[in-house]
Parts: C-alpha cells; structure tokens; sequence
C-alpha cells in the first residue's frame, strides 16, 4: 500500500473544507480542532435516533499536530486509516472493513524507517508478518493463518545475526528449533511438540564448546 501523502493531509488539516473531508449526506459535522478542541467528526441517527458515528474522524495532539484520521461508516470504522508521528512523518497506515482491520497494513518510527508489516483478513492476522529494528535491520518475520501463527519463524539479533528460527503449528512451537549467540556461534538446539521441549536439547558454550545434553518430556526436564 503507497503512502497516503499530502494531498490526505492536506485535506485533514481543512477538514470540512475538502470535498472528501465532507460528512457524508444525512450526517453532520460535531466536535472541533485545535485550538478548541482536539476531535472533529460526523455523525448521523441510527434506526433508533442514537447517535452514531458516519464519515471522517479526525485526531489531534495537546499541541495540535495530527495524531490521527479515518472513516466511519454506520458507527464502525471502515475505510482507510492513516496516523501521523509528532513530527509529521506517517506512523500508521492501513484499512479498516466494518469495524476489523483488513488488508496491508505498515508502520513506520518517527525517522520514516519501517518498522512493521503485516496483512489482516476481518480483524485477523493473516499473511506474511516482517518487523525491523529501528536502524532498518531485520528483527522477526514469520507467517500467520486466521490469527496463529504457522509455519518458520525466524528473528535477529540487533547486529543482523540470525538468534533463532524454527516452526510453529497451529501458534505453539513445534518441531526442530535452534538459538544462536550474538556473535554467530550455536547456543541450544532441540524439539519442541505443541509448543513444549520435547527429546534432546544441546547447548554450547559462547566459545563454542559443547556445554550439556538435556532431556525433556512435555516440558519437563528429565535428565541432563
């Protein structure tokens, strides 16, 4: 998904002014922002004659920069979503539908690196998940399916050496995972089942030498 860029900020800072800032028909502008207030959107009467919310939704800071803007539809958040660093920069990006976020969804730190990547289907992680230290490195990636995750996941020490990777099955670790130290050497191997250490686990010492062998059994630790 590309950046919303200027033109969604520029509209943000008018509001009402923009064509596509407008309340949509049958709903009205209330709140107000900066300097007299810090919330700005529209509302219309439900079925009931409550009040709900319907089109724009508009966030700022104490100090008035924006925080954040999205989009109601019938009292639920649907539609883009953009929110905003106190620096201007884009810290959050994505979609809502009927309430879930749903689709490509990015965040940024405050200097514009990626930090964060990750696809929802109706609320629920599902897709490639990849985050990043704050120097742009890579810190985790993995995969989820409806919410869990599956399949290899591996993370980073902040140096770019790989800590650890292995598999998960239904969110719980299972089957052969290994640990590095920071400096590349191997620190512990073994297998998990269901998300406990099962079987044989080594370890290392830093300096590479073989510190123990130790068995588990759901968990437990049997024998070293």
């Amino acid at each position: 998904m590309a950046r919303l860029g200027s033109s969604w900020l520029c509209c943000t800072l008018l509001f009402f002014a923009c064509g596509n800032g407008d309340c949509p028909f049958g709903s009205e502008p209330t709140g107000a922002g900066p300097p007299e207030g810090q919330a700005q959107w529209c509302v219309r009467r439900d079925s009931e004659g409550n009040e709900v919310k319907h089109g724009p939704y508009t966030l700022w800071r104490p100090d008035g920069s924006l925080l954040s803007r999205s989009e109601y539809r019938d009292g639920k958040r649907h539609g883009d979503f953009i929110s905003w660093h106190g620096n201007g920069k884009t810290m959050a990006e994505g979609a809502y539908v009927g309430g879930s976020r749903d689709g490509l969804w990015q965040s940024w730190y405050a200097d514009g690196t990626e930090h964060k990547q990750e696809t929802f289907k109706l609320g629920k992680r599902d897709g490639d998940w990849v985050s990043r230290y704050p120097d742009g490195k890579k810190w985790m990636k993995g995969r989820f399916v409806e919410g869990v995750r599956q399949g290899e996941w591996k993370e980073w020490h902040p140096n770019g050496r790989l800590m650890r990777k292995g598999e998960y099955k239904d969110g719980e670790m299972h089957g052969e995972w290994s640990e590095r130290y920071s400096h590349g050497s191997r620190w512990r191997e073994g297998s998990y089942k269901e998300g406990k250490r099962e079987g044989r686990w080594l370890e290392w010492n830093r300096d590479g030498s073989l510190k123990g062998e130790i068995q588990y059994r759901s968990g437990y630790r049997v024998s070293r």
